[in-house]
């Protein structure tokens, strides 16, 4: 396989992607490439860290498999350029449609699949809402209400931080539990100007795109495949997870997508942390596509 690093321009900024060729004697997809994206946050259980292997690992897997793959930093983050605190919804959205103008240059791809982790999967929902070129959407652990998602993280926190006999408004020196997780959150207001999110700054404008942002309109808008991935077996999750899953997956296939709800890996949640097995996520998604594959033909 060929690996293609490089640089590509968005509003005077320099991001960074990967681009994974097909080795030369392997037969293509049929024109469809990929367009991998990183979960962006650590709303939960480290999934920041743990995802960056299973993301390059399944860029590669991709490429094996006869599909162009495309994995990129958004702006804020990696080695992009920019400032987390800088970032915005509206910023990702951005990125992941610049980055299809690069898959599509570059690989000459007619038709993409867009992978997105948790928000990343949200963000991937409003584009392919907006752009003909995808017609499949994998969602893996997306959240279909971003800003219930972060007021779910504020209540767990605080909670733990009581517990703990901690109060949620002392100084960050004070108030986080120091180990790099969701507790690491300080300043957890709704009001809030500036949340330091682990060591993610998030900014008021991303914010107030955050209270604002609806998901139904892209779910209405979307008539292509769509796989909706749970990534851990049984788990109900923070703030109803499975039951908003659920929901999702109903709401597609009621606007006329063709949509499968499936669930992955047989890990606790608490055990995340510790690098998952996450090659059931590879096959879920791999076996996904290879049923549009065969249709194909």
């Amino acid at each position: 396989m060929d690996e293609q690093r490089f640089f590509f321009p968005i509003g005077g900024q320099q991001v960074y992607a990967v681009l994974h060729h097909p080795a030369q004697d392997t037969p293509t997809q049929g024109r469809t490439g990929v367009v991998l994206c990183h979960p962006l946050l650590d709303f939960d259980l480290y999934e920041v860290p743990w995802t960056i292997r299973m993301i390059v690992g399944y860029a590669r897997e991709l490429a094996q498999a006869g599909y162009p793959t495309l994995r990129f930093d958004f702006r804020g983050a990696g080695q992009s350029d920019g400032e987390f605190e800088e970032f915005t919804l509206s910023r990702g959205t951005e990125d992941i449609h610049a980055a299809i103008e690069q898959l599509v240059s570059r690989a000459d791809v007619a038709r993409v699949v867009l992978i997105g982790t948790r928000l990343a999967g949200t963000l991937c929902m409003r584009v392919g809402a907006r752009d003909p070129r995808v017609d499949q959407l994998a969602l893996w652990d997306p959240l279909p209400d971003p800003y219930g998602s972060l007021r779910s993280v504020f209540r767990r926190v605080r909670a733990s931080l009581l517990a703990m006999g901690r109060s949620p408004d002392d100084p960050p020196s004070m108030g986080g539990l120091g180990d790099g997780s969701a507790g690491a959150w300080t300043n957890l207001r709704p009001d809030a100007e500036r949340i330091d999110a682990g060591g993610y700054v998030i900014g008021k404008a991303f914010l107030d795109e955050l209270k604002a942002w609806k998901t139904a309109p892209d779910v209405q808008a979307f008539r292509g495949r769509v796989l909706i991935l749970q990534m851990i077996l049984d788990w109900m999750g923070g703030v109803g997870l499975r039951r908003n899953l659920i929901k999702l997956a109903d709401d597609y296939r009621a606007a006329g997508a063709d949509c499968q709800l499936v669930e992955a890996m047989a890990v606790h949640p608490a055990e995340w942390f510790k690098q998952p097995d996450y090659a059931p996520v590879w096959r879920e998604t791999s076996a996904w596509l290879q049923q549009a594959a065969v249709s194909a033909h």
